[in-house]
């Protein structure tokens, strides 16, 4: 069944490429490769109509299109807005990776402080969840802490949010609070101007009782008002509340549904979650194949659970695929992950037979407490 709202989604065929490269050279450029900025002002308010339904109706995908565009005649603030859906899946696939590029891309640039929080939030949230550069894992708590606190302290309002969800994370919900009780009339403001990350915010405190009371059917109305504005994250988390009974009336099939919906738009924890369903039969037909494909899409994320779950996976039929994905896993610090990996270094499965390389993974498990590592220490 198709939950969608119809009358929410719109086409970005409307606008090509072409039809904006055409608009922008009916306007005489300032030399060889530029554009008048006068032109390119039009189109970037064009693009922040869309994206915001000011006048037109609300087009992600189009909004996406105008600010990729223009980032690649040089208009700053587009480059910026072009990392953030990439960031969010706004309007296009998530990938963390070349949001990640444009956004340190960015700071090299003439920035207004604006444009500096926006960048700096947009850091913090990819530190947080970890993004591949040059198929190296890029991750920090303390860096994303780091840069939502420059972000913060520039103004930025979802830079703050943030913020306040980190300390949350960090099990500080006094500090929390206190940022979050400054931020909730803009936030509140942004949300019934259908902005979706500002809705997906108001859901995320009225699940925590962040500044507000804690009430988990306004969480879950505001997830869903953002994830019918096809925004990713609101789409997993209105699927989990469908999935947990939070909020809502369990409903495995609408949990499958928004579970999809986001993993559509490559959001890794949704993909996880997918493949979770296909093996559990939680609202769709159990097919492990399926599952497979999800978890793995998930896993090239970097996403750690769908790296265990392939690894897991694999463990009885490819060794060396095993072993790969308990690597990366354990990479990311897993404990577990750090046991199996110096157990196939040890015993020679999928991997090169290596009592040294063992030991140092059965240490790190050690280190992490997990007592079948400090017994294969000892024997070793």
């Amino acid at each position: 069944m198709d939950y969608v709202n119809p009358t929410l989604r719109h086409s970005a065929a409307l606008y090509s490429y072409a039809r904006l490269e055409e608009s922008l050279n009916e306007a005489e450029p300032t030399h060889s490769c530029q554009y008048t900025p006068e032109a390119l002002e039009q189109k970037y308010q064009e693009a922040k109509s869309c994206e915001l339904g000011n006048g037109r109706p609300r087009d992600l995908a189009l909004a996406f299109t105008l600010y990729e565009t223009l980032a690649q005649v040089g208009h700053i603030p587009a480059l910026v807005d072009t990392a953030a859906c990439l960031c969010h899946g706004m309007g296009t696939k998530i990938d963390l990776s070349r949001s990640a590029k444009l956004a340190n891309g960015a700071l090299s640039q003439n920035l207004t402080p604006q444009q500096k929080g926006q960048v700096f939030c947009l850091l913090g949230i990819l530190f947080e969840k970890g993004y591949f550069e040059e198929d190296k894992w890029i991750q920090g708590s303390g860096k994303a802490q780091h840069f939502f606190e420059l972000s913060h302290n520039l103004g930025d309002l979802f830079g703050g949010a943030n913020l306040a969800l980190h300390y949350l994370r960090k099990t500080d919900p006094d500090q929390a609070k206190n940022i979050m009780l400054t931020l909730l009339d803009s936030i509140f403001q942004q949300a019934k101007q259908n902005h979706p990350l500002a809705q997906t915010l108001l859901g995320s405190c009225h699940t925590y009782g962040l500044g507000v009371l804690k009430d988990l059917k306004v969480a879950a109305s505001w997830y869903e008002q953002a994830a019918y504005l096809d925004y990713a994250q609101a789409q997993y988390y209105l699927g989990y509340c469908f999935l947990k009974e939070l909020g809502v009336e369990q409903d495995e099939d609408k949990a499958f549904f928004w579970f999809q919906k986001a993993a559509g738009q490559n959001d890794a924890r949704a993909q996880c979650n997918v493949g979770d369903c296909y093996t559990s039969a939680t609202g769709v037909n159990r097919n492990i194949a399926n599952a497979v494909i999800y978890y793995k899409n998930a896993a090239q994320q970097g996403y750690l659970v769908a790296q265990c779950n392939l690894a897991a996976y694999y463990q009885k039929k490819d060794e060396v695929k095993a072993a790969f994905w308990y690597q990366k896993a354990a990479d990311q610090g897993d404990p577990w992950s750090q046991y199996l990996t110096g157990k196939c270094y040890h015993l020679g499965r999928g991997v090169e037979k290596d009592k040294k390389i063992a030991a140092i993974w059965y240490q790190k498990a050690a280190d992490q407490n997990v007592e079948k590592a400090r017994q294969k220490l000892k024997r070793i």
